[in-house]
């Protein structure tokens, strides 16, 4: 279940959802590629939302 949406302007999105034992997030491209899925089953969504929100900020790079 898509809990929430973190955009990085012009470069892509990061999508949190809710899996049965915790939460996962993924990352896409610009094109709407998924470049990587990380998975936080013992974190608060407090925790995994700034994961999101570092990433669109540029404080985390993937390369994909």
């Amino acid at each position: 279940m898509l809990v929430s949406t973190h955009y990085k302007e012009g470069h892509g999105r990061a999508e949190i959802k809710k899996a049965d034992s915790g939460y996962v997030v993924e990352f896409y491209n610009e094109r709407g590629d998924m470049i990587e899925s990380k998975n936080f089953f013992d974190k608060s969504i407090y925790f995994v939302e700034d994961v999101a929100e570092n990433w669109t900020l540029g404080y985390k790079v993937i390369n994909g």
